[in-house]
């Protein structure tokens, strides 16, 4: 930016500047200083943090060879006289051939000058917030800006969201023992949930979000129908409505873990249902959902955008019931769960933010314990869960005037440990509650409380 020549000095106040310059993804600093010798005194406008090479150790002179002993010639022997020749008549010298003109010689090669390491790091200019300590021959550090981690957090989050209003079966429902009515409109349900959790995913800024969410969701069978066999089946319709709100992490201005903002995203959802279950207790259920997003994205500067699009959320789920004893049975289960989330292009008065994510598949594995007893002539089913959650790879794209792209990667894996407890009221309401904790299994660093209470009522 300010080249020093013909030895030019200058001093780390010469320049500064007046206010924060962000492009793209970057933030961009003033430094005196470059990588190589002679840049010292010169002023760089950079995206990151850089220092000069460690110079190269000097070359080793080879050792000189051992001097060899001269060996003593060997004496000749002494001629004999040699007989006097007959003279030979002299020939006729021949022409000599003109002499042919002697190559030029070849150029000796240059050798380039080896480009030498500045002597001193760069300076930030004065003014600049801390950054990190170049060091000799790391890697550049970049600088990305504090709104980078922020806005790729979104898509993860409203993956996040759209999951907690889908639920379990058990987690909307109650039980399958529950589900003894038939005919039109047979019953009715509700439920409100809430957690408070912390996670982070893999990727070029390495986003995180320590939030809490909370919601409620209301749904009606429209249709409940006997089988043969004994089995049944309905269909029903839900509506839902959560809000998430939490504090942003991520790697901007050249640290790890740097408090970048705030996040809000509510989400509006609709969603149909169909439920099989079997005399043995066992059950499969299907889920279709649509949610419609909304919030906004700050960062700790002030900078941001709104957060709108939509997520398509798909579940299939089964279990089945096996006796251990004549109060207990265990219950393995399975979920595949399938989310297409949209968000919507934003400008953030800095960059145009385009937003695209591949499609998150989740599957769970688990097992529930379920009791049954009776206490003050209320039947009561308390039950215990252990679920192994993991979302295969994949990965949403953050990309920065069409150009610069920041990537983050779905794959997570957690485990969850819950309890809970369903109590039938009367022939006509229920009553069930669940709580789980979450843990991370791999380097995510998930950790939660979840929380869910819900009543059936029979009309």
């Amino acid at each position: 930016m300010v080249q020093a020549i013909n030895g030019a000095t200058s001093d780390s106040s010469a320049f500064s500047l007046q206010s924060p310059l962000s492009a793209g993804a970057y933030q961009y600093y003033l430094f005196k200083g470059g990588a190589t010798a002679g840049s010292e005194n010169s002023w760089f406008l950079r995206s990151t943090v850089i220092a000069p090479p460690t110079p190269a150790p000097p070359p080793v002179e080879p050792l000189p060879e051992p001097a060899q002993p001269t060996p003593q010639p060997t004496p000749e022997p002494t001629p004999e006289p040699a007989p006097e020749p007959t003279p030979t008549p002299q020939p006729v010298p021949a022409p000599l051939p003109n002499p042919e003109p002697e190559p030029e010689p070849e150029p000796a090669p240059t050798t380039p000058a080896p480009v030498l390491p500045a002597a001193a790091l760069p300076v930030p200019a004065i003014g600049t917030p801390p950054l990190p300590e170049p060091v000799r021959g790391a890697a550049p550090i970049a600088l990305y800006r504090p709104e980078v981690a922020n806005y790729s957090v979104a898509a993860p989050s409203a993956a996040v969201l759209a999951l907690s209003s889908l639920g379990t079966f058990h987690e909307r429902q109650g039980d399958q023992a529950l589900l003894t009515e038939y005919g039109m409109a047979p019953a009715g349900w509700a439920r409100v949930f809430g957690s408070d959790f912390r996670q982070r995913w893999s990727g070029d800024v390495s986003p995180g979000l320590d939030a809490s969410f909370k919601g409620y969701q209301i749904g009606h069978d429209l249709y409940a129908w006997h089988l043969e066999n004994g089995r049944s089946q309905r269909v029903g319709l839900f509506v839902a409505h959560n809000r998430l709100d939490g504090k942003v992490q991520g790697f901007a201005e050249g640290f790890r873990n740097y408090e970048t903002g705030h996040l809000k995203l509510s989400g509006q959802s609709l969603g149909a249902y169909w439920t099989l279950t079997t005399p043995g207790g066992g059950y499969v259920d299907a889920v279709a959902m649509g949610t419609r997003l909304d919030g906004r994205s700050r960062s700790v500067r002030g900078t941001g955008v709104d957060i709108e699009g939509h997520v398509l959320s798909l579940s299939a789920e089964a279990g089945y019931p096996l006796p251990l004893s004549q109060r207990w049975v265990a219950e393995p289960q399975l979920q595949i769960i399938y989310q297409r989330i949209d968000l919507q292009d934003q400008h953030d008065g800095i960059a145009h933010l385009g937003f695209d994510s591949q499609s998150y598949t989740t599957g769970r594995i688990g097992i529930r314990f379920k009791g049954r007893y009776q206490f003050s002539s209320v039947p009561i089913a308390p039950h215990l869960r252990a679920n192994l959650w993991h979302t295969k790879d994949g990965h949403d794209t953050l990309t920065f005037d069409h150009a610069e792209q920041i990537r983050t990667e779905h794959r997570s894996t957690t485990g969850s440990i819950g309890a809970g407890m369903i109590a039938t009221l009367s022939s006509k309401a229920s009553l069930h509650w669940s709580a789980d904790y979450l843990v991370d299994l791999g380097e995510q660093g998930t950790e939660g409380v979840n929380t869910s209470l819900g009543f059936r009522l029979v009309w």
